[in-house]
């Protein structure tokens, strides 16, 4: 409670303040400090956020309330509901970094908005918590998305090629209705995978291309066709050994598709 209670005192918003001019040394120890105050201190570290720049105060402030993990994930809120997209930028960017469970609601508020930079920072940053809700809440705004914004989604997920992005999604794979309201879902994701490139979703994309469907012929037709596209230019061997047991024990269409777009053996 004694520590608590310093992050209240004029003389350490002063130095929190100061946190950019400081050399080295000084940031070090007043560092030290605040991992002893702990994650009461983000509320003073946080205005340091709110800098558009990547100032050396705002990269130390977020050294200082990335190493309190979930504990300052709820402290971040007021950046979330800046607003300056910047600052919820710089709030997605730092809740993406901590990568926990707890990150996912503020996350999730920041896909809600209209601003495609700040859209994409949240994007990546869901695509670093490694936790089933994170998937869904890119799912969720995947489906009420139309236009620039769900192009400003699927630009996020492919942008930086980062793998760790794979198997978010294989989960939306996995959770979508591919011949029904997530068609286009899936299919966008299909190509994301494919540009991705991996294992790791190769499981998902198997099961999606399995799905089948009386009276939806041309649906059915377009994701197996996006499927066994997608395992062709993964073109590992976990991708072609699914596009061979397509084309030996597919339903008929899958079959025939594979036959005629079968990985060189």
């Amino acid at each position: 409670m004694a520590l608590d209670s310093l992050v209240n005192t004029v003389a350490f918003h002063e130095t929190v303040d100061h946190l950019g001019e400081m050399d080295e040394p000084a940031a070090a120890v007043f560092g030290s400090i605040c991992d002893a105050v702990g994650p009461a201190a983000t509320d003073a570290l946080r205005r340091h956020l709110e800098a558009e720049a990547l100032t050396p105060g705002r990269q130390r402030a977020a050294d200082a309330i990335r190493g309190y993990g979930a504990r300052a994930v709820g402290r971040l809120a007021p950046l979330v509901a800046s607003p300056h997209w910047f600052v919820r930028r710089n709030a997605a960017e730092l809740l993406g970094e901590i990568g926990v469970a707890e990150a996912v609601p503020l996350l999730q508020g920041l896909l809600r908005g209209e601003d495609a930079r700040v859209t994409q920072a949240a994007v990546r940053a869901l695509s670093n918590v490694q936790d089933p809700s994170a998937a869904r809440s890119v799912h969720t705004v995947l489906r009420a998305a139309t236009g620039d914004l769900r192009r400003a989604v699927v630009t996020a997920l492919v942008a930086e090629r980062d793998p760790r992005v794979v198997p978010l999604l294989g989960r939306i794979l996995d959770e979508s209705d591919a011949l029904g309201a997530d068609h286009s879902i899936v299919l966008e994701t299909l190509g994301a995978v494919g540009v991705l490139g991996g294992d790791q979703a190769v499981a998902a994309v198997d099961r999606v291309m399995r799905t089948t469907r009386w009276f939806a012929r041309s649906r059915v037709r377009a994701v197996k066709t996006a499927s066994l596209d997608t395992l062709r230019q993964i073109g590992t061997t976990a991708a072609t050994d699914a596009m061979l047991r397509a084309e030996a024990n597919g339903d008929r269409l899958l079959r025939r598709l594979a036959r005629t777009a079968g990985p060189a053996r």
